[in-house]
């Protein structure tokens, strides 16, 4: 047959636990930002001469930025959604 309901809970801790959506998802995030920056700095290595203006190297810097700099809050949103270990009651 299958799993009984506490097998299901106990399953469930064992992932609660080991977070692995969050970090499957952190994971995921990593990857898509070594995309984005190899991608932007191809797209800008590839550009003839003439076309290398302020504006073009603004936007890739831009876009570089604004990703890793995205990487500061979901690391932050990662790492406080924890469980606590200690028992002790979270301060926001």
């Amino acid at each position: 047959m299958g799993m009984n309901k506490q097998a299901w809970l106990d399953a469930a801790e064992i992932v609660d636990a080991w977070r692995v959506v969050p970090r499957a998802l952190l994971f995921a995030y990593c990857i898509w930002v070594w995309n984005v920056v190899g991608d932007t700095l191809n797209w800008y290595q590839h550009l003839p001469a003439a076309e290398r203006t302020l504006e073009a190297s603004g936007l890739a810097g831009a876009v570089i930025t604004a990703v890793l700099g995205l990487a500061t809050w979901v690391f932050k949103i990662y790492s406080d959604g924890g469980r606590d270990w200690t028992g002790q009651a979270v301060q926001p």
